[in-house]
């Protein structure tokens, strides 16, 4: 197993280095590091360490999975651990990855972890909703996987397509798990509370509320059975309007 540890990155150089520290301090070092850069206006090439991969692509517009998509382009690993820039990982993170790894034995399997401190919320705003919990359980619970840090191999990866690569602020890890499932009927979703990151805190946590009202327009246009799960009220409505 080789996994490539994928950094989306985009302004916030002094996030993104405590990112890479974090990894540099890993109980396991086996294991690449790739910082895709989606054409930031603040250059952090000249400040990472040697041996991580850096790739640069033109800012067209604002896309979490569009980065993500063009790191992983670069990866030449065969798991995938996806971080974002605010998420710094647990110094035990890639040795717990691969202990799961080796002690389970199904597969097509993806690893979804936990962030602490999400949004600086008093307890995680996802727990309510029952998708992160049943640590070590082999679910379909697409839910569970958040872009901040999940793990994948790198062939459903693709089959899934990727993640959504058009402009979306937030919310395309959402997305990205529905297509996982129907792009990967026999894949399972595992929530492991020991691969487990912390949020730094940042401005744009006081917006998420107008990008969920993007993600409901997005998903409408393009995703209408997301959509119809995800707002089924709202749906049964249109149904009944119609």
């Amino acid at each position: 197993m080789k996994i490539s540890v994928i950094i989306s990155y985009y302004q916030r150089k002094d996030n993104c280095l405590r990112v890479v520290k974090a990894l540099e301090s890993q109980t396991d070092r086996d294991f690449e590091i790739v910082v895709a850069d989606d054409g930031s206006d603040v250059p952090i090439k000249e400040h990472l360490p040697e041996g991580v991969i850096y790739c640069r692509q033109k800012h067209l517009f604002y896309s979490p999975g569009r980065t993500r998509n063009f790191g992983a382009s670069h990866a030449t690993g065969d798991m995938y651990l996806f971080l974002d820039q605010d998420c710094v990982p647990g110094k035990e993170v890639v040795k717990n990855i691969k202990q799961i790894f080796n002690n389970v034995d199904y597969r097509p399997l993806v690893l979804a972890g936990y962030i602490e401190n999400y949004a600086k919320s008093p307890k995680d705003p996802r727990t309510p909703f029952g998708i992160w919990d049943n640590h070590g359980a082999l679910t379909r619970s697409w839910g569970h996987i958040s872009g901040g840090i999940f793990c994948i191999d790198s062939d459903s990866f693709w089959k899934s397509g990727g993640c959504e690569g058009r402009e979306l602020k937030s919310y395309d890890d959402v997305i990205f798990g529905f297509r996982l499932i129907k792009a990967v009927p026999d894949i399972k979703i595992m929530f492991c509370d020991n691969v487990r990151c912390f949020h730094l805190d940042h401005p744009m946590d006081s917006q998420r509320s107008s990008y969920e009202g993007q993600f409901k327009e997005f998903i409408k246009a393009y995703y209408t059975e997301l959509y119809q799960t995800h707002y089924p009220k709202e749906s049964d409505n249109a149904k009944t309007t119609n």
